[in-house]
């Protein structure tokens, strides 16, 4: 394979090579390596290889067809998400019973990776929203208290899912722009405005892909643990937004379908090591949100199969997340 990796990430941005486990980790330290060095060997499988930095190539099964996928890749966003315009597009809210003028895609995802994002008018509702990278939820449920929001994505952040984001380092994929630019592809990538860190690390695997799905893992464990029901929790609207999440960073042509692929997967790995007895019920909640509301999975659904390189990774995805199943 020709393409080059993606390189060192910036110094500010070491977090991801910290090399600890989430705080809720149920199992020892053996046990998340084992589980660690297990998704990384189906990763390098399936979807990408791992970067040898000693012998300077790319390393696993996925070397052989890794390139032409991801050319592949850039052509299904260009064609199904930049030529529509999806990034311009309100998201699907309609459990939203607010007041306020609803976001598009492209609002989501400049406050998504960006903290005080400048609207013209700083006393408006959607700056006092926008003040934080996580408080876009309540337009997906009026009722929740904003304020409360950055806590619960803190406590999401160091006992779900950290560890998981230093895969960046062992598979160093370059980005789509950088991808798209050297097979000459017509291909648009947006960067949120006051930009924090959009594509300046490596793009396997999607940290917001894997980090919207189990904050609203932990949005939903806070309520079941207050002896609110399952059934009174609005779970269809948290399933929106942590299916959105991801899905926005491809739309805005920053992640690949396979980099959500990879996030999804370990995703539903890792949450019932992490949530303990609710694990069962949040398994259920992720692959029933995947499967019916991201609109990127209807996406690989639809074009994957008319192309044999991708059929490595809609195996994986079959395998991990069958299509019917219950």
């Amino acid at each position: 394979m020709n393409l080059p990796p993606f390189g060192r990430p910036p110094v500010e941005l070491r977090i991801v090579d910290d090399g600890a486990r989430p705080g809720h980790w149920s199992g020892s330290e053996a046990d998340w390596r084992a589980f660690y060095d297990g998704l990384v060997d189906d990763i390098a499988t399936h979807l990408w290889p791992r970067w040898d930095p000693a012998g300077r190539r790319w390393d696993g099964p996925a070397a052989a067809f890794a390139e032409e996928a991801t050319r592949l890749e850039n052509a299904i966003c260009i064609e199904h998400l930049q030529k529509p315009g999806v990034l311009q597009m309100v998201p699907a809210t309609p459990g939203y019973a607010g007041g306020h003028p609803r976001q598009t895609h492209y609002w989501h995802y400049q406050v998504e990776d960006n903290v005080n994002l400048q609207a013209p008018n700083p006393r408006t509702y959607a700056h006092a929203i926008g003040s934080s990278p996580v408080k876009g939820v309540v337009y997906y449920d009026e009722s929740l208290d904003s304020d409360a929001l950055p806590g619960i994505f803190q406590e999401m952040w160091e006992n779900k899912y950290n560890g998981i984001f230093q895969t960046k380092l062992i598979f160093r994929r370059p980005r789509p722009q950088q991808t798209a630019f050297i097979f000459g592809q017509d291909f648009e990538h947006r960067q949120a405005l006051a930009n924090v860190h959009t594509g300046n690390h490596p793009a396997m695997i999607s940290g917001h892909c894997a980090q919207g799905l189990l904050y609203m893992c932990t949005l939903i464990e806070r309520q079941l643990a207050a002896g609110r029901p399952l059934a009174e929790i609005r779970t269809h609207d948290y399933g929106q937004y942590g299916v959105d999440f991801g899905d926005r960073r491809v739309f805005a042509g920053v992640h690949y379908p396979t980099d959500n692929i990879a996030s999804w997967i370990a995703v539903i790995r890792l949450i019932p090591h992490v949530f303990g007895q609710n694990g069962p019920v949040l398994v259920d909640f992720v692959k029933n949100a995947i499967r019916t509301q991201s609109l990127l999975y209807r996406i690989i659904r639809n074009t994957f199969p008319l192309h044999q390189p991708l059929s490595h990774a809609l195996g994986f995805l079959d395998t991990e997340l069958p299509q019917n199943s219950a």
